[in-house]
């Protein structure tokens, strides 16, 4: 009986601490960056708009979670080529990691564009490689398509408070930074 109350407390402390756990064993390590992108006229930029006018002193972090949960919410992943350009992700609904990037830093963009003009916000979107424990996993394939991994990153200027996030990741598992 004691060894199943334990099996499941570790199971639940897993599910619990698993984006602390995924930050101490996996690394992103930067290769290069990529142009920011921007949004396609419609809705999605009245929804952000509303959004800042209701936490016009979002800190990076809370506007991080916003733009990964606005990205899973239009978005899911293909293991393929699809199309990465915000406009055409979001009318598909589907894409890799490139289109997810690229979605969450036109939602970025569009958050620092609506922000009072004292705050002073910068974003990246980067191309990196992950590393397992210091084991590039890249090394894994040889098939171009899994040759890197594309994540995000927002640094509040005033501050220094940096946010890294793998909106792909947040789809799938919910968490909401990384380590780089």
């Amino acid at each position: 009986m004691k060894k199943r109350y334990w099996l499941l407390g570790l199971l639940l402390s897993t599910i619990l601490l698993r984006g602390t756990i995924y930050r101490l064993v996996v690394k992103y390590e930067v290769v290069q960056q990529r142009a920011l992108s921007i949004l396609p006229a419609g809705g999605e930029q009245q929804e952000i708009a509303a959004w800042v006018a209701a936490h016009p002193t979002a800190t990076v972090r809370a506007i991080s979670r916003f733009a990964a949960r606005e990205t899973a919410n239009r978005l899911s992943f293909v293991a393929r080529n699809a199309p990465s350009d915000p406009a055409t992700a979001l009318s598909k609904g589907q894409t890799h990691c490139v289109g997810y990037a690229r979605l969450f830093s036109a939602i970025v963009s569009q958050v620092i564009a609506e922000l009072p003009p004292e705050r002073s916000l910068e974003q990246k979107h980067a191309v990196g490689q992950l590393h397992l424990l210091g084991y590039n996993l890249h090394q894994l394939s040889s098939r171009p398509f899994w040759q890197d991994h594309d994540f995000n990153c927002i640094t509040d200027v005033a501050t220094g408070e940096t946010v890294c996030v793998d909106p792909t990741l947040y789809d799938y598992a919910r968490i909401r930074s990384i380590s780089h």
